[in-house]
């Protein structure tokens, strides 16, 4: 994988830095692996139905996602919310990441 997002003609087209891939393929180092048991099958479009799952069973607090197949299913959304997840846009996500952020400082103050 390192070899791959090093390539010189998907930087340039994907405009990531080589500083950008390290930092990735470290977070990818931290990651943890979630063994998914059982498919819940939520999702109108199955080929979702990994996310969902592993959403799940990783009992991880928001799945984040531009598909709208996931974040425009109001039952889905509430099925979901019912195992502790929010479906949740990236951009919602990030908002949410900095509001933490500005809690977080305020509060070592």
């Amino acid at each position: 994988m390192q070899r791959i997002l090093y390539r010189p003609s998907l930087r340039r087209k994907y405009q990531y830095t080589l500083t950008e891939v390290a930092d990735l393929i470290n977070l990818l180092y931290q990651a943890n692996m979630i063994e998914i048991i059982d498919s819940l099958e939520l999702c109108r479009d199955t080929t979702d139905n990994m996310f969902i799952d592993c959403a799940v069973s990783g009992r991880v607090q928001f799945l984040v996602s531009y598909d709208n197949d996931l974040i425009g299913d109001p039952k889905l959304k509430q099925d979901l919310f019912e195992f502790g997840v929010t479906i949740i846009s990236p951009p919602d996500f990030l908002e949410k990441i900095r509001a933490a952020e500005i809690d977080g400082s305020d509060a070592a103050q």
